[in-house]
């Protein structure tokens, strides 16, 4: 199984021998990297094993990048590291190394979400027990201060018995000063249409969000840019309870009442 993740549909530009050779010769006398799990430009997600705690973790590694996105990076894990819910990923640690910067967390048995509705939309029942673990991680990110803003489905981990994690908060309240010059999340359909353009969001964009994750559980479509073209999901898949179809709605509304 693997770890959904911002970065793991992103085929990597380097050989993965590439990325393990720059991290070992950084952190290999701690970590055991055993797989390349994602890469991207500047970010690489790796299955290790510390050696110093002998258990499994994620070890993500800012590679390749400059002071900018290092400082980005390094500033979502302060946020993450403010945060203790079982369906946000944890932090252990992070650090620099010279100029690599890296943070390790719990290792999360699963899929990315964007994997697992390839299949075909999620059964209801996987929805509901997804959407569960999805409103308690942000009520406990709420109660601390911390606006994600952005959840897509790549950032998702589903695990057994369908337990969902949040993997990334690059985009949260606490990164916006930190996000590098030319990274604009403008298009993105996942956030709330208020956070798109860099305001700090608050609880409400947050629910939007969620919404727009079920939205595309439910019915295996992203959700229209503009909330205001939003197919309901019962006309998309009519076994969707009701309820469920208005609590979407209304998280996705322009004016949530």
């Amino acid at each position: 199984m693997v770890q959904g993740d911002t970065d793991t549909r992103v085929t990597p530009t380097l050989q993965p021998s590439v990325y393990i050779e720059q991290t070992e010769r950084v952190l290999g006398e701690r970590f055991r990297l055993d797989r390349v799990i994602a890469a991207s430009r500047e970010r690489v997600l790796f299955l290790s094993f510390d050696r110093l705690l002998h258990r499994r973790v994620s070890l993500r590694v800012n590679i390749f990048s400059d002071e900018q996105y290092r400082t980005w990076f390094l500033t979502e894990a302060k946020a993450l590291a403010q945060l203790d819910h079982p369906a946000i990923r944890h932090l252990y640690d992070a650090g620099m190394v010279g100029d690599l910067a890296y943070r390790v967390g719990n290792w999360v048995e699963g899929e990315g979400l964007d994997h697992a509705v390839a299949r075909g939309p999620r059964p209801i029942p996987a929805v509901l027990r997804f959407a569960r673990d999805l409103l308690g991680a942000l009520e406990h990110a709420h109660d601390r201060g911390v606006i994600i803003r952005r959840i897509v489905p790549t950032s998702v981990v589903v695990g057994p018995s369908s337990r969902g994690v949040v993997t990334d908060l690059r985009f949260s309240n606490h990164t916006l000063e930190a996000i590098p010059v030319g990274i604009s999340p403008s298009g993105e359909v996942f956030m709330a249409p208020e956070t798109r353009n860099g305001s700090a969001g608050d609880p409400l964009s947050d629910i939007y969000t969620a919404g727009a994750i079920l939205y595309y559980a439910v019915t295996a479509q992203a959700p229209p840019l503009s909330p205001r073209d939003l197919t309901p999901p019962t006309a998309l898949r009519p076994v969707c309870p009701a309820i469920l179809d208005r609590v979407i709605l209304r998280a996705m509304a322009q004016e949530p009442v």
